[in-house]
């Protein structure tokens, strides 16, 4: 079967529907599909099927996409939502509370990145980060020095922000932070970023999660999300850095398990074969 995934990376998607994609892409080829990934349909008359990852389609969109294959619409809200051949809900919705039908947690699937630098990795990992934030990939410098002001000054950490990996020491960036993405991730104590995937790669390490979130619609998933242990979740223009700090330094200092690889790993592939179950019968 032939399988096209549809999904970018802009200011408004974020990084999270691209890089589940690209795992989603690797792991259907490796299972004896033909995929390939798209910013749009193309040249895809053979096609068989689409995943479109994009949210917020319009009816029109779909039934163009229909003409040629069977659609599969995910985490879409939008009008093209009814007219999809098949919906798959990965992320919480307030929605969900009256009709969880397409709600799959079961099928949610981890990035690309995640996924791809834990390869090196077997055993466990010790929980010797105290805190980790994620800014974001494309951050501005507004969010980052309001994560930098929180950052409690005795503890170190590492701040992800527009493609980096960097210590902070004392409140302040003190250097490359020289190991792979995963290896961060399932290394933290606590995760500071707004609501998206990395808070789902974290939470399969153990970390304790905090929401600071740029919007009300990344507030209300927050709220509503089960599975990425989100111990606080606040909007950043209503929460002081003083008052974060607190919630970091309290969560940083419990005692965590260390994160077991071999449990990491079987879970990001028992989601993938979910998710590949929902779309393809």
């Amino acid at each position: 079967m032939k399988i096209l995934l549809l999904t970018e990376q802009n200011a408004h998607l974020g990084a999270g529907h691209i890089q589940r994609m690209l795992s989603l892409l690797d792991y259907l080829n490796d299972c004896g599909f033909t995929a390939g990934l798209a910013g749009s349909a193309g040249e895809s008359a053979d096609t068989e099927l689409f995943i479109r990852d994009m949210r917020d389609s319009s009816a029109d969109e779909i039934k163009v996409l229909q003409k040629t294959a069977t659609v599969v619409a995910v985490d879409d809200r939008g009008s093209g939502r009814a007219a999809a051949d098949k919906v798959i809900d990965l992320l919480p919705h307030p929605a969900h509370d009256s009709n969880d039908t397409d709600y799959h947690p079961e099928a949610f699937l981890y990035g690309h990145e995640f996924r791809k630098s834990l390869e090196s990795f077997n055993g466990s990992l010790n929980k010797d980060i105290p805190f980790v934030m994620y800014a974001g990939a494309e951050a501005d410098e507004q969010a980052i020095n309001f994560l930098l002001a929180a950052a409690p000054k005795e503890l170190s950490g590492v701040m992800l922000a527009n493609g980096r990996r960097v210590r902070i020491e004392n409140g302040k960036y003190a250097g490359e932070a020289g190991r792979a993405y995963a290896e961060i991730i399932l290394s933290a104590n606590v995760l500071v970023s707004h609501f998206g995937i990395t808070m789902y790669e974290a939470a399969l390490g153990g970390a304790s999660c905090i929401a600071v979130n740029p919007s009300e619609y990344h507030n209300a998933l927050a709220l509503k999300a089960s599975g990425a242990n989100i111990v606080h979740s606040g909007l950043r223009e209503a929460l002081e850095p003083f008052a974060l700090s607190e919630i970091i330094r309290r969560e940083a200092l419990a005692v965590r398990k260390e994160a077991d690889l071999g449990q990491v790993k079987k879970k990001i592939f028992s989601n993938m074969d979910n998710f590949i179950k929902l779309a393809v019968s």
